[in-house]
């Protein structure tokens, strides 16, 4: 967990927000101490970021080309701005794309959707974010450079209660396993 307190890039955030500057790394850095809820996750994508707090809400700021930021537009946002439309539980910021997982554990992504990175069964960008509509709980979404790889929680409606995987010792194929 992280405290309340955040720290970004001098030439993102505005003198407004800031309490005191600081240097490190290098580099100028403002002090940032609006957040009201203690921030639980954070996530570093191309020039933008996500932060998740204790209360499941998503901050969305920074860089907001192909609108990765989910906001509905393609404006850059200099200061963190609440994400609307779900109680969130994961977040992961890629290069241009954002994942999202839900109290539900559905999937929503937004952005680039370049190689079909959004999961969307298309290659056309999102500005909003978008469900991908399909009957798996997901799990821990990793958003990468043009791709994504979220791992599957369980599928509906019949939920299994417990796998065991095993591993193929006869096998010669890497990766190779069995699951009963």
């Amino acid at each position: 967990n992280y405290d309340k307190q955040l720290y970004c890039n001098y030439s993102i955030m505005p003198k407004l927000y800031s309490r005191k500057s600081t240097y490190a790394g290098g580099q100028s850095l403002l002090h940032f101490d609006v957040l009201s809820k203690k921030v639980t996750d954070i996530s570093a994508g191309n020039g933008y970021s996500l932060l998740l707090n204790e209360d499941k809400e998503v901050f969305v700021f920074g860089s907001n080309e192909h609108g990765k930021l989910g906001l509905g537009d393609k404006t850059n946002r200099n200061y963190p701005i609440r994400l609307e439309g779900a109680v969130w539980s994961e977040i992961s910021a890629g290069s241009n794309h954002t994942l999202l997982v839900d109290q539900y554990r559905n999937l929503w992504s937004a952005g680039s959707n370049e190689r079909g990175a959004l999961g969307l069964s298309d290659n056309l960008d999102r500005s909003h974010i978008t469900q991908v509509v399909n009957d798996i709980n997901w799990s821990k979404p990793n958003a990468g450079g043009t791709h994504s790889l979220v791992g599957v929680f369980s599928y509906y409606p019949n939920a299994p209660t417990s796998i065991t995987a095993k591993n193929s010792n006869d096998s010669t194929k890497a990766g190779h396993y069995e699951i009963e």
